[in-house]
């Protein structure tokens, strides 16, 4: 895929109102403490939670895998786990 799509699909929507959501097109948008972009996708089954994020620039993904249902705080410990990946 090229990099502008990627790029584009990792934009925070835009409402009507002009407020900007924190998910683009299928990818959550976050920042870590240091300010970084990271995209990621949460997810749950019966018996199972999930989280992935990556960070593009950095080329540094973390996916955490549960057998649990319903998880609390994965998406923070996936930041933190990323933020040690990366130089600060």
């Amino acid at each position: 895929m090229r990099p502008k799509t990627l790029a584009q699909m990792y934009q925070p929507g835009v409402l009507s109102d002009g407020s900007r959501t924190q998910y683009g097109l299928g990818w959550k948008v976050s920042e870590d403490r240091h300010g970084r972009v990271w995209v990621g996708h949460s997810g749950g089954a019966v018996g199972g939670t999930t989280q992935f994020l990556h960070h593009p620039q950095g080329k540094v993904s973390v996916a955490l895998l549960t057998n649990a249902q319903e998880v609390k705080g994965l998406e923070s410990l996936a930041l933190r786990l990323g933020e040690m990946l990366l130089p600060p």
